[in-house]
């Protein structure tokens, strides 16, 4: 993965946003030759953790007051996806706040035509470390989007299902190769698990959307269970929970086309 930031052309109406472009190499494709959902979502993340520390509310920012961010809640659009060596241009910004506790950030990403292949939206909260709990949103980051900023439209999604059963499941490990900073799993790992349990008939479908939440982080000697349900022809209820206890890490559904 490669990455070049590009300047923001400014104008009286602005808003704080961050543009870099990224190349898909191979090691970013998965068993099929296909860009992988995970893949897509570290290059959005990456871009999101690159504006936030310009804006000062990075993650070295934030650590040297006992602070970090988390994230809440994702969704995601697939138009088409990009394939080897092409760029791929992420833009992102912030959106505003829900309440006092939820930061929002919007995301694009363009193929080298100007082209939209994906766009996104997510949910972040801010975290006091040592105290594990939730923390206000300081005034700045309350104040860092303007009236005007715009958000992506994507359709609405199914609301996430609760009180299936699965019918597929796979058991994974967690390995120290798969923490972040946090120590905790890092966010890729959660979606690449989501598509563990399921069978070949769906593998081989086009992924069209994500809908996730993070509930809870796993951490190194955990065993979290991906477990995976059909909820009619073109989607999926994906539930991660940790072995020992039955925790709900994540809840998440998916769309796909044939």
């Amino acid at each position: 993965m490669t990455i070049a930031t590009q300047p923001i052309e400014r104008s009286p109406r602005d808003y704080p946003q961050w543009s870099g472009t990224f190349t898909i190499h191979a090691a970013d494709l998965d068993a099929g030759g296909r860009v992988s959902a995970a893949t897509v979502v570290g290059f959005l993340q990456e871009g999101a953790a690159s504006h936030a520390a310009q804006l000062g509310v990075g993650l070295q920012a934030l650590q040297a007051i006992g602070r970090t961010w988390m994230l809440a809640r994702m969704r995601i659009r697939f138009d088409e996806w990009p394939a080897l060596d092409d760029p791929l241009t992420v833009k992102t910004w912030p959106t505003g706040a829900r309440g006092r506790v939820v930061a929002c950030r919007d995301y694009e990403a363009y193929n080298g035509a100007g082209r939209r292949l994906a766009a996104a939206t997510s949910e972040w909260v801010l975290v006091e470390v040592d105290k594990r709990r939730i923390a206000r949103l300081t005034p700045d980051i309350l104040n860092l989007a303007p009236a005007w900023t715009p958000r992506v439209d994507l359709p609405e999604t199914e609301p996430l299902a609760t009180g299936w059963t699965a019918v597929w499941q796979a058991v994974l490990p967690v390995r120290r190769a798969d923490l972040d900073v946090n120590r905790h799993v890092n966010n890729g790992h959660y979606v690449e698990w989501l598509f563990e349990p399921l069978p070949d008939a769906w593998q081989s479908r086009r992924l069209v959307q994500i809908d996730i939440a993070y509930r809870l982080g796993a951490v190194h000697g955990d065993t979290v269970v991906s477990a995976a349900a059909a909820r009619h022809a073109a989607g999926v209820a994906h539930r991660l929970t940790r072995q020992s206890d039955g925790a709900v890490l994540v809840e998440a559904t998916t769309t796909w086309a044939e």
